[in-house]
């Protein structure tokens, strides 16, 4: 994913990982670039503040790896870039993730079709996470098999172990009709990391039996995201949680005592 990040935001991160997901990637690089040559740099901040800033939003996500890869490089347009990433790493398969308004644009960037037969490209829909779907431009990504349908045993036995664990402020949030990636979202909160890491792992250990999850953001505990296939869970502190404030982005009401703290 390139782009300037000025700034890096929630968007960037929640849209890496549905990246993660749907397309079976192994790493999201967010390739900060110096400068693009289709923005002005007026309103632009520096290059060393944006990178800072990006790494500070994708902390904790051990598959989103941040990089200056361009300004080392020294490349202007991401022609140059993918280029130079396919060079230098031959048996590895690239896809660039990019969003609507960009492709739009795509004729204007400087070798574009060159872009286009050397990468895959995913395209999202929407740049607003709780619309967000992927096209993808060629077929070299492998496609995701579909979902049976939702599981009320396994929500419920996820609002049980929370429950169990003294989370708080669970809420559930009815993904149908607005997205496909999963059927619900349970969103949480632990008083401190330490509470948030442990209900990861309390959760870790009843669903793994049952099915193949993945866990995100478990090295600081600010945030943790399980992806358990029809359930998406969110394990925020309670300062993280109003600030990204995902019940606002998938049309829901933030608990009183959450919204108190914004």
């Amino acid at each position: 994913m390139g782009g300037s990040f000025n700034p890096a935001h929630g968007g960037h991160l929640h849209l890496s990982l549905l990246a993660l997901r749907h397309l079976a990637l192994d790493e999201v690089w967010w390739l900060v670039s110096p400068q693009n040559p289709l923005k002005p740099v007026a309103g632009m901040a520096p290059f060393a503040l944006r990178l800072e800033q990006a790494r500070q939003v994708a902390a904790g996500h051990r598959r989103i790896v941040v990089s200056d890869l361009e300004s080392r490089l020294g490349s202007y347009y991401t022609a140059d870039t993918v280029k130079a990433l396919c060079r230098r790493f031959p048996r590895r398969r690239f896809v660039w993730l990019m969003g609507a308004d960009n492709l739009a644009q795509l004729p204007r960037w400087e070798r574009w079709n060159e872009i286009l037969r050397t990468v895959a490209i995913a395209v999202f829909k929407e740049q607003r996470p709780e619309l967000s779907t992927i096209t993808t431009l060629t077929s070299r990504t492998r496609p995701k098999q579909p979902r049976p349908a939702a599981s009320p045993p396994l929500l419920e036995l996820i609002r049980r172990t929370l429950e169990d664990g003294k989370a708080e402020d669970i809420v559930t949030i009815e993904l149908a009709g607005k997205t496909t990636i999963a059927d619900q979202m349970v969103i949480a909160s632990g008083r401190s990391s330490r509470q948030v890491l442990a209900l990861a792992e309390h959760l870790d250990e009843v669903l793994s039996p049952r099915l193949r999850i993945s866990v995100e953001g478990k090295t600081q505990g600010d945030w943790v995201l399980i992806d358990a296939s029809d359930v998406i869970v969110h394990l925020f502190r309670p300062e993280t949680r109003a600030y990204y404030n995902l019940e606002k982005l998938w049309g829901e009401t933030l608990p009183e005592s959450e919204a108190a703290g914004q």
